[in-house]
């Protein structure tokens, strides 16, 4: 299982279905820690009494620095196997997946600079439905490994 999200950082492919149980997975995962984050932190308020400021104060004594690298790394851990699965699903569809990739954050990043975060949203939720749609092969085959040799 880690093969598809780890592994083949530069030769690798996914085909749609593949492409969306992974994705789905990665999310769901994503969701999970940030809804324990929360959760944390809206437990920590209440037992403050609903002072924000104490509830950061306990969480930072409670957690420490050990505690928030330990949360960087998940997150950074999970951000990663999501850009590894979007590069080998636009590498099947036949464009070169890293550069594309990096094209695709220059833009969501320019949009949300002139539009807002609304114009960033529906611009990555296009390009998320097209990377999904797109058969494979669409742009022509990416030259790999020759077989046998």
């Amino acid at each position: 299982m880690l093969k598809p999200l780890y592994g083949e950082l530069t030769t690798g492919r996914l085909k749609r279905l593949p492409y969306l149980g992974y994705y789905i997975l990665v999310s769901a995962l994503i969701l999970l820690v940030g809804f324990g984050i929360g959760a944390s932190v809206g437990l920590a308020e209440r037992m403050q009494g609903g002072e924000v400021a104490d509830a950061q104060a306990l969480l930072q004594d409670k957690l420490g620095l050990a505690g928030l690298l330990l949360i960087a790394v998940v997150f950074g851990v999970l951000f990663f196997a999501h850009l590894n699965l979007a590069a080998k699903r636009i590498r099947d569809i036949g464009l070169p997946g890293w550069w594309i990739l990096l094209s695709i954050a220059a833009l969501g990043v320019f949009a949300s600079i002139v539009g807002g975060s609304q114009l960033a949203s529906g611009i990555n939720l296009l390009i998320l439905f097209s990377v999904f749609m797109l058969p494979s092969d669409a742009f022509g085959k990416v030259p790999g490994p020759k077989a046998g040799g």
